[in-house]
C-alpha cells in the first residue's frame, strides 16, 4: 500500500508538472495586427515638421521610402523607427535635402507582425 501511494504522489505529481507547462500563454502579443482604417494624407513644406498619429496592437515599425522624410518619436529618429503597442505620436520631418522643385510625395510603411500597409 505504501509502494502505491508513492506511485500516486509521483504520478500526479508528473501530471501537474506537464500538465502546467504545457499550457502556455499567448497574452504577450495578438496574433493579428490592426492597422489604421484610413490613410492619412499630411502636407508639409520644406524644413517643417508635422505629427503623424496612430494606435499599434503589437510591436510596430514605421518607415519612410524618401531621404527627405524622416520620422521622430520619444526614443530614435531616422527614415526607420520603432515601438511598443499603444496610441504613438510620432514627428514627420521634411527636409530640403534631396526634395526638387516639383510636388514631392512620400509614403509611410507600418509594419506590425508579418504584415506591413501603407499608412
Amino acid at each position: 500500500m505504501k509502494k502505491f501511494k508513492e506511485w500516486l504522489f509521483m504520478g500526479l505529481t508528473a501530471v501537474l508538472v506537464f500538465g502546467t507547462s504545457a499550457c502556455s500563454s499567448s497574452d504577450d502579443e495578438p496574433a493579428t495586427p490592426t492597422f489604421p482604417d484610413v490613410v492619412q494624407t499630411i502636407s508639409c513644406v520644406a524644413e517643417s515638421e508635422a505629427n503623424f498619429t496612430f494606435a499599434a496592437n503589437m510591436e510596430w515599425k514605421l518607415s519612410s521610402n524618401k531621404a527627405w522624410c524622416t520620422l521622430a518619436s520619444a526614443d530614435m529618429e531616422g527614415q526607420n523607427i520603432s515601438g511598443k503597442a499603444g496610441s504613438q505620436v510620432v514627428k514627420v520631418k521634411v527636409s530640403e535635402v534631396g526634395l526638387s522643385f516639383e510636388e514631392s510625395k512620400a509614403t509611410l510603411t507600418l509594419s506590425m507582425g508579418e504584415s506591413s500597409k501603407a499608412v
